[in-house]
């Protein structure tokens, strides 16, 4: 009756103690997990592009997944947890049993007595009621030590949780900052960034008015074109598709010398893939690089827009080749 009391008073001590910390963690990561995804979810599929800022799929994957690490490394710190019974009760099965097997032979010896003829009682020392009041101290004390100690132990976990929270949240935010850091790609100086006009495809033969001779974002043709160096003026339809694809277009006028153009066509040879030169009689200035929602206008054939092709290419919000 005794073992199945104390196993029952065990038990429950800690089924509750267990249930209320599995309801705090509970809380915990549904509180993080909101905060995380108000936050995260907008940004991966690409909100920000409006800004300028375009956060590569890859990248928006690996941050989203940070939630699912973050929620279950905490969930893992359960097995942390305490569950041990209070020191009035036994701390191990063996004592326990100990203990039970002790009260039986206690009763057993009581109701012995009850039995036997009563003996006349005998003159007994008198009571030494200040060592009893020593002893009853000495008790006191000791649970007052064991209750601080369990105190301060307990104390000591919490720290050391929050510690390892802590040294978490910095390593992970530490690891977010160089991501983001990583995925916002460089920007060259004079570059200008233009507004986003959509990227829906127009009907087969509609011409898009575009309000510009050189635009980087748009409604474009359902067809993209190839890409090199092309002999005719490319359709500013085509362009933007192409420039969707993270293309690079290069754009001069059609009265440069050839000395000029000979220039361009070098810089263009230099790459093998997304890169396209073509001539443009509406522009104002001798030769405009283009890319995604990127524009600089350049005077001749100048080294730079090697360094604007390299910057810019595969900077598109689709990334497909073209065939040259």
């Amino acid at each position: 009756m005794l073992r199945s009391s104390l196993q029952t008073s065990s038990l429950s001590r800690a089924t509750l103690r267990l249930s209320s910390a599995s309801y705090r963690k509970q809380l915990q990561n549904i509180w993080w997990g909101a905060g995380y995804n108000i936050v995260m979810v907008p940004l991966a599929p690409g909100v920000l592009v409006l800004w300028g800022f375009d956060m590569p799929p890859a990248v928006g994957a690996a941050l989203m997944s940070l939630s699912t690490i973050i929620v279950a490394v905490n969930a893992q710190l359960l097995r942390r947890l305490d569950l041990e019974i209070d020191a009035e009760c036994p701390r191990n099965r063996d004592h326990r049993a100990t203990v039970v097997h002790r009260e039986y032979r206690v009763a057993q010896v009581q109701a012995m007595g009850e039995l036997l003829p009563k003996k006349k009682p005998s003159a007994r020392k008198p009571v030494d009621k200040l060592k009893q009041a020593e002893k009853r101290a000495r008790r006191d004390e000791r649970k007052l030590a064991d209750a601080r100690a369990s105190k301060l132990a307990d104390r000591k976990r919490r720290v050391r949780t929050g510690l390892m929270v802590l040294v978490g949240v910095a390593v992970i935010g530490t690891a977010g900052f160089f991501i983001i850091q990583k995925a916002s790609p460089p920007e060259l100086p004079g570059v200008a960034k233009q507004p986003y006009d959509g990227r829906s495809h127009a009907a087969e033969g509609q011409p898009v008015d575009y309000g510009t001779a050189t635009p980087t974002s748009g409604t474009h043709s359902a067809r993209s074109p190839r890409c090199g160096i092309l002999d005719q003026h490319l359709p500013l339809e085509f362009a933007v598709h192409a420039l969707e694809h993270g293309v690079v277009v290069v754009w001069y006028q059609p009265t440069l010398t050839d000395e000029v153009v000979s220039g361009l066509r070098a810089i263009v040879n230099r790459f093998d893939e997304r890169v396209i030169l073509s001539s443009n009689a509406g522009l104002t200035d001798p030769v405009v690089a283009t890319a995604w929602l990127r524009l600089k206008a350049y005077d001749g054939a100048d080294p730079e827009i090697e360094q604007f092709i390299e910057t810019y290419r595969n900077r598109g919000p689709e990334s497909f080749g073209c065939a040259y």
